[in-house]
C-alpha cells in the first residue's frame, strides 16, 4: 500500500499525489512532467537531459556519479513539484489515503467522504431496522433457524452489525443479510454489498459488492442506485463508464438521496458524463444542502463567492 495526498478543486477533477519518491519523474522525467501539466519543469528537465549527455566529455568517468545524483534529486522532488503546481491552480489538500495506486486512492476518498458512505444504516435502511419499544422479539430470543421472513432476518443482521444486544459480528451480519438478500430484500442486498465493498466480515470484492448493489438498485432503492453509479464512475469492479454513472446517480438523486444529489452536482461541475453546467451543479447542491449535506453547502458558498452562479 502507498500513501496519497488527495487534492480537490471546485472546477477541476480530484488529484492524488503519492508521498515519497517518484520513480516516473526519475526514469522518464520530461515525459512525466509534460503528462502532469508541468510544462516549465519539463523544459528544465529536457535541458538537464542534454547537459547529462555532454557531461562525460567534460568531466569523464565522474559524469556517471553526477548523472545518478541528478536523477535521484529529480525523483526526490517530483511529487513536490506536482503539489506546488496543484496549489498554484487553487487545489486544496483534503485527506491522506492509503491505497495501491492513485486511482484507487481517489475512489476511496469519494467513498469515505463524498461517495458511498462507510455506514450501512442510511435513513432507508434504518426504516427497516427500527421497531417499536413494544417489540418483543429481542435478538437474544429470536429464532433465526426457523425464521425465513427477510425483514426479520435483516433486522437481526443489523443487530449483529451494530452489536445491539448481541456480540458485534460482521461475519454473522453477513450471513443473515445474505439470507434476506436472496429473498429479494433491497435493504439487505444493499447492506451485503456494503460489507463486500469495505471488506467487513468478508474479503473485499468490488465485483460481488456491485452485484448486490445492482439487484437493490433494480428495485429502485435509492442508496443502492447511488452506489452503482459510484462504482461506474470510479471503475470499481467494472470498467469506468461515466454515461452509466450519471444514469444511476441521477436516478438516486431524483429519488431524493442527498449524497447522490451532491455527487451529481460535482459531475455537472467537472463535466463528467454530462456537459459542464454550473447552474445544474448549483441546483442539485441546493437540494442536497436542504437535507443538511455540509459538502453541498460548502460548494454552493464557493460558487457564489466566485460569482459563478
Amino acid at each position: 500500500m502507498r500513501t496519497f495526498d488527495i487534492y480537490t478543486h471546485a472546477q477541476e477533477a480530484d488529484e492524488a499525489v503519492k508521498q515519497g519518491y517518484s520513480w516516473p519523474a526519475c526514469l522518464i522525467g520530461t515525459l512525466w512532467a509534460f503528462s502532469k501539466g508541468l510544462i516549465g519543469t519539463g523544459l528544465l528537465l529536457f535541458v538537464a537531459l542534454l547537459f547529462m549527455r555532454v557531461l562525460p566529455a567534460i568531466i569523464g568517468p565522474l559524469s556517471l556519479v553526477v548523472n545518478l545524483l541528478i536523477l535521484y534529486m529529480i525523483g526526490t522532488q517530483g511529487n513536490d513539484w506536482r503539489r506546488s503546481k496543484l496549489i498554484k491552480k487553487g487545489y486544496t489538500l483534503q485527506k491522506t489515503i492509503e491505497a495501491k495506486n492513485a486511482k484507487e486512492a481517489i475512489a476511496e476518498y469519494h467513498k469515505l467522504f463524498v461517495g458511498c458512505g462507510e455506514e450501512i444504516a442510511t435513513d432507508e435502511i434504518t426504516e427497516y431496522a427500527t421497531h417499536s419499544e413494544n417489540d418483543s422479539n429481542s435478538a437474544i430470543d429470536f429464532d433465526e433457524e426457523n425464521t425465513f421472513d427477510p425483514q426479520e432476518l435483516f433486522r437481526l443482521g443489523m443487530k449483529y452489525y451494530d452489536g445491539d444486544g448481541v456480540s458485534q459480528s460482521y461475519e454473522k451480519s453477513c450471513e443473515l443479510f445474505l439470507k434476506a438478500a436472496e429473498q429479494g430484500n433491497a435493504a439487505a442486498q444493499t447492506s451485503l454489498g456494503n460489507l463486500y465493498d469495505h471488506g467487513k466480515g468478508v474479503a473485499q470484492d468490488y465485483k460481488t459488492a456491485l452485484k448486490w448493489y445492482q439487484l437493490a438498485a433494480d428495485q429502485g432503492y435509492a442508496s443502492a442506485e447511488f452506489c452503482v453509479g459510484v462504482f461506474y464512475r470510479d471503475g470499481l469492479g467494472v470498467s469506468q463508464d461515466y454515461c452509466k454513472a450519471i444514469t444511476w446517480i441521477y436516478r438516486s438523486a431524483n429519488n431524493g438521496y442527498d449524497d447522490a444529489q451532491f455527487n451529481l452536482g460535482v459531475m455537472y461541475l467537472n463535466g463528467h458524463g454530462v456537459s459542464r453546467n454550473f447552474d445544474e451543479a448549483a441546483k442539485w447542491w441546493r437540494l442536497s444542502a436542504h437535507q443538511g449535506n455540509m459538502n453541498a453547502k460548502t460548494n454552493l458558498a464557493l460558487l457564489e463567492s466566485r460569482g459563478m452562479i
